[in-house]
């Protein structure tokens, strides 16, 4: 899965040999695409950036009830566990 720490850094020429050795075996989800796109400033830049990341990586298909679980767990650890507690920082 290519998520946007490792997309964007694809013009550095280690990274950009790194993914290329990686070639076919590269793939992002709904949820990675979504951030990939939030950085967008524009519309062209967001409809190129969508092209980009299309004609770079097959997109695979996000489980219709991935988010509704991953909220549940995320819920889970904050209730139980200390999710954003005093070491975290809170989110904004």
């Amino acid at each position: 899965m290519v998520d946007k720490s490792a997309a964007p850094r694809g013009t550095d020429p280690v990274v950009g040999a790194q993914l290329a050795g990686l070639a076919g075996s590269l793939l992002v989800c709904g949820v990675g695409e979504l951030e990939q796109l939030y950085s967008a400033r524009s519309a062209r830049e967001f409809d190129a950036l969508r092209t980009a990341l299309h004609a770079r990586f097959e997109t695979v298909a996000t489980p219709p009830d991935l988010l509704e679980r991953a909220l549940r767990l995320q819920r889970d650890l904050a209730h139980h566990h200390g999710c954003g507690t005093a070491s975290r920082s809170p989110i904004s």
